[in-house]
Protein backbone atom coordinates (compact mmCIF):
# COMPACT_ATOMS: atom_id res chain seq x y z
CA UNK A 1 0.00 0.00 0.00
CA UNK A 2 2.90 2.31 0.83
CA UNK A 3 4.46 1.61 -2.58
CA UNK A 4 1.12 2.38 -4.24
CA UNK A 5 1.02 5.80 -2.55
CA UNK A 6 4.56 6.54 -3.74
CA UNK A 7 3.68 5.48 -7.27
CA UNK A 8 0.62 7.72 -7.28
CA UNK A 9 2.64 10.71 -6.06
CA UNK A 10 5.12 10.17 -8.89
CA UNK A 11 2.20 9.97 -11.35
CA UNK A 12 0.78 13.21 -9.96
CA UNK A 13 4.14 14.95 -10.38
CA UNK A 14 4.41 13.61 -13.92
CA UNK A 15 0.92 14.86 -14.70
CA UNK A 16 1.80 18.26 -13.29
CA UNK A 17 4.88 18.47 -15.52
CA UNK A 18 2.77 17.48 -18.53
CA UNK A 19 0.28 20.21 -17.76
CA UNK A 20 2.89 22.93 -17.28
CA UNK A 21 4.72 22.05 -20.49
CA UNK A 22 1.48 22.04 -22.51
CA UNK A 23 0.37 25.38 -21.05
CA UNK A 24 3.74 27.12 -21.51
CA UNK A 25 3.21 27.20 -25.27
CA UNK A 26 -0.23 28.71 -24.71
CA UNK A 27 1.14 31.76 -22.89
CA UNK A 28 3.68 32.45 -25.64
CA UNK A 29 0.95 32.01 -28.26
CA UNK A 30 -1.27 34.44 -26.35
CA UNK A 31 1.39 37.17 -26.45
CA UNK A 32 1.97 36.51 -30.17
CA UNK A 33 -1.73 36.62 -31.02
CA UNK A 34 -2.16 39.81 -29.06
CA UNK A 35 0.40 41.57 -31.27
CA UNK A 36 -1.55 40.46 -34.35
CA UNK A 37 -4.89 41.54 -32.93
CA UNK A 38 -3.96 44.87 -31.40
CA UNK A 39 -4.33 47.13 -34.42
CA UNK A 40 -8.11 47.69 -34.60
CA UNK A 41 -10.37 48.58 -31.66
CA UNK A 42 -13.14 46.11 -30.80
CA UNK A 43 -16.70 47.05 -31.65
CA UNK A 44 -19.34 46.78 -28.95
CA UNK A 45 -20.53 43.19 -28.63
CA UNK A 46 -23.37 41.47 -26.86
CA UNK A 47 -22.08 39.52 -23.88
CA UNK A 48 -23.67 36.13 -23.26
CA UNK A 49 -23.28 33.33 -20.74
CA UNK A 50 -21.11 30.47 -22.03
CA UNK A 51 -21.59 27.12 -20.25
CA UNK A 52 -20.50 24.18 -22.45
CA UNK A 53 -21.96 20.72 -21.77
CA UNK A 54 -19.74 18.87 -19.27
CA UNK A 55 -17.59 21.95 -18.68
CA UNK A 56 -18.84 22.42 -15.12
CA UNK A 57 -18.23 26.16 -15.46
CA UNK A 58 -19.92 29.23 -16.86
CA UNK A 59 -18.52 32.58 -17.93
CA UNK A 60 -19.62 35.71 -19.81
CA UNK A 61 -18.11 36.26 -23.25
CA UNK A 62 -18.67 38.77 -26.09
CA UNK A 63 -19.16 35.97 -28.62
CA UNK A 64 -18.92 32.20 -29.07
CA UNK A 65 -15.45 30.70 -28.46
CA UNK A 66 -13.80 27.93 -30.48
CA UNK A 67 -13.20 24.71 -28.55
CA UNK A 68 -10.24 22.35 -28.73
CA UNK A 69 -9.94 19.03 -26.88
CA UNK A 70 -6.82 16.92 -26.43
CA UNK A 71 -6.29 13.66 -24.52
CA UNK A 72 -2.78 13.10 -23.14
CA UNK A 73 -1.75 9.59 -22.06
CA UNK A 74 1.02 9.03 -19.52
CA UNK A 75 3.47 6.09 -19.70
CA UNK A 76 1.46 4.12 -17.14
CA UNK A 77 -1.81 4.49 -19.06
CA UNK A 78 -3.45 7.26 -17.04
CA UNK A 79 -4.92 10.01 -19.15
CA UNK A 80 -5.38 13.75 -18.76
CA UNK A 81 -7.96 15.69 -20.77
CA UNK A 82 -7.16 19.21 -21.95
CA UNK A 83 -10.19 21.28 -23.02
CA UNK A 84 -9.68 24.87 -24.15
CA UNK A 85 -12.03 27.55 -25.51
CA UNK A 86 -10.64 30.62 -27.29
CA UNK A 87 -12.37 33.79 -28.46
CA UNK A 88 -10.51 36.41 -30.49
CA UNK A 89 -12.08 39.80 -31.12
CA UNK A 90 -10.53 42.63 -33.16
CA UNK A 91 -8.07 43.55 -30.40
CA UNK A 92 -8.70 41.17 -27.48
CA UNK A 93 -8.14 37.54 -26.65
CA UNK A 94 -10.14 35.48 -24.14
CA UNK A 95 -9.22 31.92 -23.18
CA UNK A 96 -10.89 29.55 -20.72
CA UNK A 97 -10.11 25.89 -20.25
CA UNK A 98 -9.34 23.05 -17.94
CA UNK A 99 -7.20 19.99 -17.51
CA UNK A 100 -9.01 17.01 -16.02
CA UNK A 101 -6.94 14.53 -14.02
CA UNK A 102 -7.64 10.89 -13.24
CA UNK A 103 -9.29 10.66 -9.78
CA UNK A 104 -6.50 8.45 -8.38
CA UNK A 105 -3.85 10.92 -9.53
CA UNK A 106 -5.80 14.02 -8.48
CA UNK A 107 -5.96 13.04 -4.81
CA UNK A 108 -2.15 13.17 -4.59
CA UNK A 109 -1.73 16.59 -6.21
CA UNK A 110 -0.50 19.33 -3.89
CA UNK A 111 -2.99 22.04 -4.80
CA UNK A 112 -1.09 25.03 -3.39
CA UNK A 113 2.13 23.91 -5.11
CA UNK A 114 0.29 23.40 -8.40
CA UNK A 115 -1.29 26.86 -8.33
CA UNK A 116 1.98 28.50 -7.30
CA UNK A 117 3.84 26.71 -10.10
CA UNK A 118 1.32 27.98 -12.64
CA UNK A 119 1.89 31.53 -11.35
CA UNK A 120 5.67 31.06 -11.69
CA UNK A 121 5.19 29.82 -15.26
CA UNK A 122 3.20 32.92 -16.22
CA UNK A 123 5.76 35.14 -14.47
CA UNK A 124 8.56 33.53 -16.50
CA UNK A 125 6.59 33.98 -19.73
CA UNK A 126 6.04 37.64 -18.82
CA UNK A 127 9.85 38.09 -18.88
CA UNK A 128 10.03 40.31 -15.80
CA UNK A 129 6.97 42.35 -16.75
CA UNK A 130 4.84 41.05 -13.89
CA UNK A 131 2.55 43.76 -12.50
CA UNK A 132 0.86 41.87 -9.68
CA UNK A 133 -0.06 38.47 -8.27
CA UNK A 134 -2.57 37.49 -5.61
CA UNK A 135 -4.56 34.62 -4.15
CA UNK A 136 -8.33 34.49 -4.54
CA UNK A 137 -11.33 32.16 -4.18
CA UNK A 138 -14.25 31.50 -6.52
CA UNK A 139 -17.20 29.40 -5.37
CA UNK A 140 -15.03 28.18 -2.48
CA UNK A 141 -12.13 27.06 -4.72
CA UNK A 142 -8.58 28.29 -4.19
CA UNK A 143 -6.99 30.20 -7.02
CA UNK A 144 -4.31 32.64 -8.08
CA UNK A 145 -4.28 35.70 -10.33
CA UNK A 146 -1.39 37.21 -12.26
CA UNK A 147 -1.39 40.50 -14.16
CA UNK A 148 1.52 41.04 -16.56
CA UNK A 149 2.53 43.47 -19.30
CA UNK A 150 2.64 42.25 -22.90
CA UNK A 151 4.98 43.66 -25.51
CA UNK A 152 3.26 46.32 -27.55
CA UNK A 153 1.66 48.00 -24.55
CA UNK A 154 -0.98 45.41 -23.70
CA UNK A 155 -1.88 43.53 -20.53
CA UNK A 156 -2.47 39.88 -19.68
CA UNK A 157 -4.79 38.90 -16.80
CA UNK A 158 -4.53 35.21 -15.88
CA UNK A 159 -6.42 33.18 -13.26
CA UNK A 160 -6.05 29.53 -12.24
CA UNK A 161 -8.21 27.36 -9.92
CA UNK A 162 -8.34 23.78 -8.67
CA UNK A 163 -11.78 22.17 -8.30
CA UNK A 164 -11.12 18.58 -7.22
CA UNK A 165 -10.05 16.90 -10.44
CA UNK A 166 -9.72 19.87 -12.77
CA UNK A 167 -7.25 22.70 -13.10
CA UNK A 168 -9.10 25.64 -14.68
CA UNK A 169 -7.24 28.47 -16.38
CA UNK A 170 -8.74 31.71 -17.68
CA UNK A 171 -6.95 34.60 -19.32
CA UNK A 172 -7.65 37.84 -21.11
CA UNK A 173 -5.15 39.79 -23.23
CA UNK A 174 -6.05 43.34 -24.14
CA UNK A 175 -4.58 46.71 -25.25
CA UNK A 176 -4.43 50.02 -23.39
CA UNK A 177 -7.76 51.27 -24.67
CA UNK A 178 -10.84 52.61 -22.96
CA UNK A 179 -12.96 49.78 -21.61
CA UNK A 180 -10.49 46.98 -22.37
CA UNK A 181 -9.50 46.32 -18.75
CA UNK A 182 -13.16 46.52 -17.70
CA UNK A 183 -14.04 43.88 -20.32
CA UNK A 184 -11.24 41.60 -19.08
CA UNK A 185 -12.50 41.91 -15.52
CA UNK A 186 -16.08 41.32 -16.64
CA UNK A 187 -14.97 38.05 -18.24
CA UNK A 188 -12.82 36.86 -15.33
CA UNK A 189 -15.16 37.93 -12.55
CA UNK A 190 -18.12 36.21 -14.21
CA UNK A 191 -16.43 32.79 -13.97
CA UNK A 192 -18.44 30.31 -11.92
CA UNK A 193 -17.07 26.86 -11.08
CA UNK A 194 -18.55 23.55 -9.89
CA UNK A 195 -16.76 20.80 -7.95
CA UNK A 196 -15.57 17.81 -9.99
CA UNK A 197 -15.83 14.29 -8.61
Amino acid sequence: MKDEGGRMKIMAQSTLRLHLSSRRFGFALCAFLFLLLSSTPSRAATWKKFAPPGGQFSVLLPGVPKGERKINKDKDGTQTIDQDYTLETADRLYMIGYQEHDAEVAKFINVAALLDEMVKTVAREASGKLKSRRTLRVNGFDGREVVAAIEGGGTLRFRVFWTGRRLYTALAAFPKRAGANADALRFLQSLSLAKNR
